[in-house]
Order: structure tokens, then sequence, then C-alpha cells
């Protein structure tokens, strides 16, 4: 997702009084957006704070679209006006999320209206950190239910089944939700902020066939690590995510972040504490300079990415092993352990074998 702030928060039109926002339709959005994005309508902020609550900090110099593809970053544009701001994503696929909009509303609404490549466009309304209604653009038959909140305010933006007509269509349902009036001349870039984007939320049980487990370049072995790892006792899928994690953190540096070990040694414990917020901070910001490590990688950047990526890594896996559920616990944090470590070449399915053989004999 990309963020830009610009440096005063003038930019964004006020719905125009002669018209309410109430009668905003698809037509005065089309044409506005033909590439793959996500846009966001949010009230009762403004620029700093919308920037902050997404990870980016107002002080750091702002960039190119360049410079931000150069340095493989998430960014974004923010345009504001009074208590209300919008914000311009590149990339379709963040700033629809949960975790997003859970601070984006936070006192106030958000929409977000996604529009990516090769996948649904979404729209969701959230109210002071609360899911209203999240719907499939071009899905009817989730229509029904999600919009059923919102009835009064979608006159002439349905199609025959019942679904929002098109993106234009939920763009505008987004100006009749905030009273938020998007031009062409709102989206003009300015520069670019990058951002340490909020951390995404952790899975809920039950453990299902679609759990992210992989640990080895073999289905089959890793299935059979898999059904060995779901068969412990949950205080020993403690033991083993914990294990996993003092790995990665040793192998990758991480251990030198302040309070990732001591909190490391938590992790097998029953139920492990919250992650302190100071910790959490350095995870955030760890995962997103290592994800932006790896799309630098990706298009051969010219240096060494393997420690910054492997940092993130390590750091990514400590969270994911404080998961209230053991089960996803183990299985989420081994996987990213595991990744960290073969990255140096050092693969862990042997030591995480050795580990479930001690735990099986006991």
């Amino acid at each position: 997702m990309l963020v830009a702030a610009p440096a005063s928060e003038a930019g964004l039109a006020p719905a125009p009084k002669e018209r309410a926002s109430s009668t905003a339709t698809a037509k005065d959005y089309a044409g506005l957006f033909d590439e793959a994005g996500c846009v966001t309508f949010v009230t009762r902020t403004t620029a700093e704070r919308t920037l902050r609550r997404l990870g980016g900090d107002p002080a750091r110099r702002p960039l190119t679209r360049q410079q931000v593809f150069d340095s493989g970053h998430t960014a974004v544009l923010v345009r504001a006006s009074g208590n209300r701001a919008v914000t311009f994503a590149d990339d379709g696929l963040h700033c629809d999320r949960p975790e997003t909009l859970r601070v984006l509303s936070r006192g106030g609404a958000a929409v977000a209206v996604s529009y990516p490549f090769e996948a649904e466009p979404y729209f969701s309304y959230w109210v002071d950190g609360r899911d209203v209604a999240t719907v499939g653009v071009y899905l009817p038959w989730e229509a029904e239910k999600e919009l059923q909140p919102l009835r009064r305010h979608l006159d002439g933006l349905l199609d025959r089944e019942g679904g929002l007509r098109d993106v234009e269509s939920a763009l505008a349902l987004g100006e009749r939700l905030t009273g938020i009036r998007i031009t062409a001349a709102d989206i003009t870039p300015g520069g670019w902020r990058v951002l340490h984007p909020p951390l995404p939320d952790l899975p809920k049980g039950p453990v299902t066939e679609h759990t992210r487990f992989s640990l080895t370049d073999d289905a089959a072995a890793d299935a059979a690590l898999r059904t060995r790892i779901l068969a412990l006792p949950a205080v020993e899928q403690r033991q083993l995510a914990a294990y996993a994690v003092q790995v990665a953190l040793t192998g990758s540096g991480a251990r030198r972040v302040p309070g990732a070990v001591a909190y490391a040694a938590e992790l097998a414990r029953p139920t492990p504490p919250r992650l302190p917020s100071a910790l959490e901070a350095e995870v955030r910001r760890a995962v997103a300079e290592s994800e932006a490590a790896w799309n630098r990688a990706s298009y051969s950047s010219g240096r060494d990415e393997t420690p910054v990526i492997r940092r993130g890594l390590a750091l990514r896996a400590l969270r994911e092993a404080s998961n209230a559920d053991p089960a996803l616990a183990v299985l989420e944090a081994v996987t990213t352990a595991g990744t960290c470590q073969s990255l140096a070449r050092r693969p862990l399915a042997p030591a995480v074998e050795a580990v479930l053989t001690s735990l099986e004999s006991t």
C-alpha cells in the first residue's frame, strides 16, 4: 500500500454544498481511478493523525514514487480538510484489512474501497473500531445481509441482484457515509510517506487444512511433521514454538532487540503474556523493513538483504508464538523460523525433528 502526506492538510475538496453527499452517484467517480489500488475515507481525524495510525512518521522526508519503489517500502498519500481525510494507495490488498480499518476508524468512521489486480474488489465500512459492513463489490449473495445496516444510503447504487454495481458505486457510497467528496485534484501526487503498517491480526483457532505450515521442500515430510506437532499436548506445543523462536533470534541477531530475549523465555508458558507495546513496535518496524528488503531483493538491489529479512522473520515468529491457540502458535512460528534459518542455509527441520522425538519419548 502507498501513502503520501502533503506538507499542509489542504487539498481535499469538501462535498459541494449545492448537492448533498447523500446524492453522490457512480458517475461522480467514473474514470477517477483506472489502476489497481485502495482508497479510504476517514472522519474525525487529521492528516498527521491518519499517517501516524498507519505507521508513518510526519517528520520523515517525503519521497517520490520512484524513490518509494526503489526503497521497497509500503507508502501512502494522505489528503485532508478540516477533520476528514482520504488516503490513496497503489496496492489494494492492505488498506481494507481489519487491523488497518480498526485503527483508522477509532473515534470516528472509515470506509475502504479496494480494487486490486486480479482479485475481488471490496467495500468495508467501520465505525469506532467495529466492522459494520464488508462485502465484495461483485458478490450480490454477500450483499443482502452485509449491506442491510446501510440500506437508506444505497439508492441507485445496487445492481438487479442486490449487490454494489461497481467500484464507482462503492466510492459513491463511501462519500454518502462520510460526507467526503474526492475529485481528480485530490489525487495529484504529492510526497509519498513510508509506512510501518499495522501488524496483521493473529489467526484464531481452530487449526484447519489451510493453516500455514511448511518446513521442508517435501510436502509429504511436512505433512508428517504437522501431524506429529498437532499430536503433542498443548504445553509441549508451546515448548516447541519457544525453541524455534530462540533458534531464529540467535541466528538472525534479533536477540539484540530490547526485550526480545526476555519475552521469548515466556513463550513456553501455558499462556504467554501479551506482547509488550514497546516490543510490538519493534516487531512492527522490523517486519516492515524485512518486507521492504524482500521487495528490493526481488528486483536485484545489488546488496545483500538477508540480514534485514532474517531479523524481521525472527521477530515475526516471536509474535506468532504468542498466539492464544498453542497449535496455531507452533505451526506458524515454526514455519516462519524455518524460513529465517533457510535463508542462512541452516535448515530448521532436523532440529525440530530432534525436539519432537525427545518430547514424544517423555
